[in-house]
């Protein structure tokens, strides 16, 4: 890796779209979530160690994002890169709070997330991002859909939003929201040009899956919801083999 590469690589995890934007990005969708949710309380938990790794680990995600203005060409930009950073960041991001619960769960929607992101890629014969956004078009849009959709219901288990376990701290979810959602545009949405519009295209693209995010989520909640009370026997006590 050149000098310059590594220069403008550290631009893009720090500056744009790095650590600006993502907490910015993230301290949005998590402040509307908790409007939302009616809670006038909102602090960030004690950053562990676990935690701070996650934190980088989805910057260096942030920093793979084929966002205009972003100082790292998009021809330097890799999915496995963001792919692997972001596996790495959700692991770690979960260790603090005692991963054991939710461990299965998310193992498999990684899995299933992983699918989503590197096979339009393999079709594509190509990983990067803004590459296989404008290879794969008519005819091949059906590959992008059909991960698209897969990406947006595997978000809401991949963010601790719903599910048994869900208990991804705030302050490494925080980090999470736009290199998720940003990966999504950069490889499933076509580019539409450079400079101040299209980074703030690129922004409202993601601040549009973030809220199917939350709304999948909030779906996914109101049917468990209905299953645990569904499984509650005269007595009131739930039976734990049929929880969610």
């Amino acid at each position: 890796m050149s000098l310059q590469l590594l220069q403008s690589a550290l631009e893009a995890m720090l500056i744009a779209p790095g650590a600006v934007l993502t907490v910015l990005f993230g301290a949005l969708i998590e402040a509307l979530t908790r409007v939302a949710r009616r809670r006038t309380r909102w602090g960030l938990p004690p950053l562990r160690s676990w935690s701070g790794f996650a934190i980088v680990y989805g910057l260096v995600a942030a920093a793979q994002l084929s966002m205009p203005l972003s100082p790292l060409s998009p021809t330097d930009t890799n999915l496995a890169v963001a792919a692997m950073a972001l596996v790495l960041s959700g692991w770690l991001g979960w260790l603090p709070s005692g991963l054991i619960a939710g461990a299965r769960r998310l193992l498999i929607f990684q899995a299933l997330w992983l699918v989503a992101v590197m096979a339009p890629g393999v079709f594509a014969q190509s990983l990067r991002p803004q590459t296989v956004a404008v290879l794969l078009v008519g005819p091949e849009q059906g590959i992008k859909l059909a991960a698209g959709v897969l990406y947006l219901i595997c978000l809401p288990f991949l963010l601790g939003l719903v599910g048994e376990g869900a208990v991804l701290p705030v302050s490494a979810r925080l980090f999470l929201w736009f290199p998720y959602c940003g990966l999504f545009v950069s490889e499933l949405l076509v580019p539409a040009g450079g400079g101040l519009a299209g980074a703030a295209r690129f922004v409202g693209l993601s601040l549009l899956v973030a809220a199917l995010t939350l709304a999948l989520a909030a779906g996914a909640g109101l049917i468990g919801a209905v299953r645990r009370r569904d499984s509650r026997p005269a007595g009131g006590r739930v039976q734990t083999g049929d929880r969610l």
